[in-house]
């Protein structure tokens, strides 16, 4: 099998692929140095298909002799980057430029805001009023700067959307804005609406910020719409109207706004120009490979939390565990408290600053090691919307199912209208609130996930211990998110 070696190889302009100085654009085979082809625009050079015992990476043997060398491991090698938020995780030094992944070219950002960005779409004054331009349909190519261009391939996990105005060049102007979304708008249940976002819009850069105008344009308020045609959607809007947002032409935000609102305010100044729209994924437990503590991408940068990667599929985020030594500390999902791998002593995660998603929950007794895992009581709450939006900061969300998963209850499923009823209230700072159906008020009074363990109600109502409560009352315990 053939393969090209280009597929870390930057191109350091949209004009084309140099490296070094040596042009590595193409049309076709005779644009190449000789025993090199062109494949997909760019000259590779021709190589094996490597085994498992030739993938890039450090293996045994790189030294003289016959498997003398001093190289690590054993021919496991690295994985090849599928997109480019993994290929900036996998070096942070790479550059922005042209990549190939497989055989798709992406532009790959790798400067603003931390990196690893993918452009998704790019306008043209030069589009025709009915140019194809959606999510669903490539369009252009990616150094053709003179044209509409969408990407045709995959750019992984959509978390976080780039939306910047654009220079003649065809990169980035200084309008710059991250819109951090709630959801993937591809999700199929998500892809006819608008997804909104996940706490303010960031100002990388903006001439609106100058004079403190702006800290979330309006229009930047919802995304999505992946099924409507003609133009990749950002609006104040629960709908999905084909000219809000970018379109083939330039970012359209049309509409007479308020008097009093300035086009800093309503857009960000992009209306009217051209632009461009990038999208990357977020490093979350979702990511980790192995339970133990791994760095995630939160509001202000790295956070380092503890990840179950074996529990239900793994993905979980450990955000509390309580400890008999406890006490009245501070504890809460805004509250930073102990250390996830100390269980003398009660933990909790900010996750609000760490950016954990929570439309699930797992509670759970600590296992009867006294270790960082679970026991055998557990039960997953799942919800309709997600805890850590500011919707739930004072306020109970009803949880739309309750299910016992561990190996002691699950005979007796927890009664959902007792204390695995609701959750939320998460700007309370004594505990992790869950109450019973038909409460309303974020007082807890005990009932939740408290820094000396679970406090879920006491007996009632002729029922067992695994239908109040899961058996959980009295014991230590955890929650975990995702």
């Amino acid at each position: 099998m053939r393969l090209g070696v280009v597929a870390l190889v930057a191109c350091v302009s949209l004009a084309g692929c140099r490296v070094f100085g040596i042009d590595l654009s193409c049309n076709d085979d005779d644009d190449c140095p000789p025993g090199q082809f062109c494949d997909a625009h760019v000259c590779a050079s021709d190589v094996e298909d490597p085994g498992e015992d030739q993938a890039t990476g450090e293996g045994e043997g790189e030294g003289e002799g016959e498997g003398e060398g001093e190289g690590e491991g054993e021919g496991e090698g690295e994985a090849q980057p599928a997109d480019c938020g993994a290929l900036h995780r996998q070096d942070a030094s790479a550059p922005s430029g042209i990549y190939v992944f497989g055989d798709v070219r992406a532009y790959c950002e790798m400067e603003i805001d931390g990196g690893g960005w993918t452009l998704l779409a790019r306008s043209s004054a030069l589009a025709a009023v009915d140019e194809p331009f959606s999510w669903t349909t490539a369009t252009g190519d990616v150094d053709d700067v003179g044209r509409p261009f969408v990407f045709g391939g995959d750019p992984g996990r959509i978390d976080e959307v780039l939306v910047t105005n654009q220079r003649p060049d065809g990169l980035a102007g200084l309008e710059r804005y991250v819109v951090r979304l709630q959801r993937d708008p591809r999700d199929a249940d998500v892809a006819g609406g608008p997804v909104g976002r996940s706490g303010p819009v960031k100002v990388v850069t903006s001439a609106c910020s100058i004079d403190g105008r702006t800290g979330a344009p309006a229009m930047l308020a919802r995304s999505g719409c992946t099924t409507t045609p003609g133009v990749f959607s950002f609006s104040d809007i629960d709908g999905c109207d084909p000219d809000l947002g970018l379109t083939a032409r330039g970012w359209s935000f049309d509409g007479t706004p308020p008097d009093d609102v300035s086009d800093c305010s309503r857009s960000g100044n992009l209306h009217g120009q051209q632009g461009l729209v990038f999208v990357r994924s977020r490093r979350t437990c979702r990511d980790a490979t192995t339970t133990g503590f791994f760095t995630v991408d939160g509001f202000d940068g790295d956070v380092r939390v503890w990840c179950d990667a074996a529990t239900l599929g793994g993905g979980w985020t450990l955000v509390a565990r309580s400890s008999s030594s406890g006490g009245a500390a501070a504890f809460g999902w805004r509250v930073n408290l102990g250390q996830a791998d100390v269980v003398a002593a009660p933990y909790s995660l900010d996750a609000i600053t760490a950016r954990v998603r929570a439309r699930e929950l797992l509670l759970a007794d600590v296992d009867d090691a006294g270790g960082t895992g679970t026991g055998p009581r557990r039960y997953v709450m799942s919800f309709a919307d997600d805890l850590t939006e500011p919707a739930w900061r004072n306020a109970l969300l009803p949880s739309s199912t309750a299910e016992a998963v561990g190996d002691q209850c699950t005979g007796e499923q927890p009664g959902v209208g007792f204390s695995f009823s609701s959750a939320g209230c998460t700007n309370e700072r004594t505990g992790f609130v869950l109450v019973a159906d038909g409460a309303t008020s974020c007082t807890s009074d005990g009932l939740g996930l408290l820094p000396a363990g679970m406090g879920v109600g006491a007996n009632c109502c002729g029922l067992s211990p695994c239908q109040l409560h899961g058996d959980l009352d009295g014991r230590q315990g955890m929650l975990l998110a995702r």
